[in-house]
């Protein structure tokens, strides 16, 4: 039974509207707090337009992944049986924003670590760091595509004949863009040119999990070990976990999905509508990636809190709010001192 599209195009949208508020809300909190966040926030910028990005990608072009026997198609269902140079690039680049954002976070993660281990250097050489990010991120971009086109295709399995004739292809001259993988040939032996890509491309995923773990440990490390000012300390941490929930979220809405979509044509068992229900819930990372940064980091929270105050009026009380409590840390601080002394 197909998901209607109707159903998946809304859903795409809403998706994206989610995003684009989500995300353009962090560009103004960034933008308002950001002198705290120092070079960082360039980072967080580029993160939260790449969000807004992929969230407008999906809703136009609609992504859908079938799985059949002993392999999937992909493909943009807006545009995927269109001729010329779009269509061809438009299931690749699916297939590209799908991992692009655990790409970016490596470079969170190497920016976080060398912000607690090398300061100085890295404030100064930031130009630098974005350079080689920038190459980075490029490499990954042009290996992605490479491999992608490799799996690209016109024509399609007859398996897939059915199912895509429900969606509203004319396959009658075989005429639709698809990134098709098939394990086994018509044969029934291993396609290794299929099974090949695969393979790089997961090594490919690997290295980024791989790094960010590393990056992660120390990062914690350095955390636990290094003497730092105490509003410089909290303000690492929070960064630190939300950097955590940002890698754990593409880790649950991506790349388990991904595990799903290459594994189950594995048993030959035609779980059709499986690949689009983890397309969908890949989509919902751009959406929630703002909604956690926003959350995590107190500056944030406390401007979203002032603003609520102002609308329902409640500036005056807000401001006493903040005065007792400050009263309280340094009524805190001095008895703390006076004992300590005594």
């Amino acid at each position: 039974m197909l998901i209607p599209v109707l159903f998946q195009k809304h859903y795409l949208l809403t998706v994206t509207i989610v995003s684009l508020f989500g995300n353009g809300l962090l560009l103004v909190l960034i933008r308002r707090n950001g002198h705290a966040l120092g070079n960082y926030r360039i980072l967080l910028i580029l993160f939260a337009i790449m969000d807004i990005f992929i969230s407008a990608f999906h809703a136009w072009s609609v992504p859908m992944c079938v799985l059949g026997k002993h392999g999937y198609i992909v493909f943009g269902l807006t545009i995927a049986s269109g001729s010329g140079f779009l269509p061809s690039i438009t299931a690749a680049s699916y297939s590209v924003t799908y991992f692009l954002p655990s790409a970016l976070l490596v470079m969170h993660f190497l920016y976080r670590l060398f912000s607690l281990t090398r300061p100085a250097r890295v404030t100064n050489t930031f130009p630098s760091f974005m350079l080689a990010s920038v190459s980075y991120l490029a490499i990954f971009i042009s290996s992605m595509y490479i491999l992608m086109f490799r799996l690209t295709r016109k024509t399609v399995p007859l398996q897939y004949y059915d199912i895509l004739g429900e969606y509203g292809f004319e396959l009658s001259n075989h005429a639709i863009n698809t990134i098709t993988v098939q394990y086994l040939d018509e044969s029934m032996r291993p396609n290794v040119h299929a099974m090949g890509s695969i393979i790089l491309g997961s090594l490919i995923i690997f290295q980024i999990i791989f790094t960010s773990l590393v990056c992660a440990r120390k990062i914690h490390t350095a955390l636990t070990m290094r003497v730092l000012e105490i509003r410089s300390r909290r303000l690492h941490l929070q960064l630190f976990w939300a950097l955590i929930g940002q890698f754990s979220i593409p880790a649950l809405f991506t790349i388990i999905p991904f595990s799903i979509i290459i594994a189950l044509p594995l048993s030959g068992a035609s779980l059709v509508q499986t690949g689009n229900i983890c397309c969908m819930i890949a989509s919902v990372f751009p959406a929630l990636d703002p909604l956690l940064m926003i959350v995590s980091i107190s500056r944030f929270r406390s401007t979203i809190t002032d603003w609520a105050y102002a609308i329902i009026g409640g500036t005056a009380r807000r401001n006493e709010m903040k005065a007792r409590e400050r009263s309280r840390i340094y009524a805190a601080t001095i008895q703390k001192s006076t004992t300590q002394t005594a």
